[in-house]
């Protein structure tokens, strides 16, 4: 794993987090998105995943069966998406190019972007400072 996906770890519920070192943080960040807030079952084994499965249908057969291994025969609290709005301090922390970042996260690189920008550049003046306070 790299460092990369480790500081992008970081910020995730302990569950998210643990999809995410054996997923990644894309597919992690799905599940909460369609599933945040809800009680799962998890079944064992992938032969009780079937295409139409909510697991599978949200991450995919091989992402569904890695949680199968890990969580099976478990009801799972899925972190709700009020923890989503820490994508952003996520997205910020991330290393790695732009585009890299847009593609980890399932955004575009404008949005990282602007993520990314310092707030409060020294360089532009306060719009709402009087100039002789300056």
């Amino acid at each position: 794993m790299t460092d990369n996906q480790q500081q992008s770890i970081a910020g995730l519920p302990p569950l998210l987090a643990e999809f995410a070192r054996a997923t990644s943080v894309g597919l992690a960040l799905r599940l909460a998105a369609d599933y945040g807030g809800q009680r799962k079952y998890i079944p064992e084994g992938s032969t009780r995943l079937a295409d139409d499965h909510w697991l599978v249908q949200c991450v995919g057969r091989d992402a569904a069966k890695v949680m199968s291994e890990m969580r099976g025969r478990e009801w799972v609290e899925i972190p709700n998406a009020a923890f989503y709005k820490s994508k952003k301090s996520l997205i910020a922390r991330a290393q790695g190019s732009t585009n890299k970042v847009a593609k980890e996260f399932g955004v575009t690189s404008r949005w990282v972007r602007m993520v990314r920008a310092p707030y409060g550049d020294e360089k532009q003046s306060d719009l709402f400072s009087d100039p002789e306070d300056d």
